[in-house]
């Protein structure tokens, strides 16, 4: 018995993707992924605000259970009001199974930190909430949970907003 998720919704994620940010990208000198921090570099435009050389692959939609964490709460900052946006998602590893979103040699799921959230709907498809980017929902935290008997069967995503800042002063 794996159990189920309660009062399931539909997340649309887009996986981050590594190899076409390395071999397709426009960033000055070639690859557009930075591995000392493991994400993809920020691309300079004459604003002085840079965007990130950022490829997914196609969104995919998966059942999952919605947790918050906060939103929208007042933290006051030197230019305004920064608040630190944060969800959970709790997803089953049988719905990710049956969609070919576990890697069949390492059992690992497909989804990893940097993958970005773009909506929540209910499972009837009605759009519950989407997430524009900037700034963006970004997962910042991908972790497995093993229920009653060590079977593994939730993999919980922490997604936090990530606002973009000047590269220059």
């Amino acid at each position: 018995m794996r159990g189920r998720l309660i009062r399931p919704m539909v997340a649309t994620i887009a996986r981050l993707s590594t190899y076409a940010i390395e071999h397709d990208s426009q960033a000055p000198g070639g690859s557009g992924y930075d591995h000392d921090f493991r994400e993809p570099v920020v691309v300079p435009t004459a604003d002085g605000i840079g965007v990130p050389d950022r490829k997914e692959l196609e969104a995919v939609d998966v059942r999952c259970q919605v947790e918050m964490r906060s939103y929208e709460e007042l933290r006051q900052g030197s230019t305004g009001n920064m608040p630190p946006d944060s969800l959970t998602l709790v997803l089953h590893f049988c719905d990710l199974e049956a969609q070919a979103l576990v890697d069949p040699l390492t059992r690992r799921p497909l989804f990893c930190t940097g993958d970005r959230l773009v909506s929540l709907s209910k499972c009837t498809g009605e759009l519950t909430q989407s997430f524009p980017d900037p700034p963006g929902m970004f997962a910042t935290q991908v972790q497995p949970r093993f229920g009653l008997g060590g079977e593994r069967n939730l993999l919980l995503i922490e997604f936090q907003a990530r606002d973009r800042g000047l590269l220059r002063v």
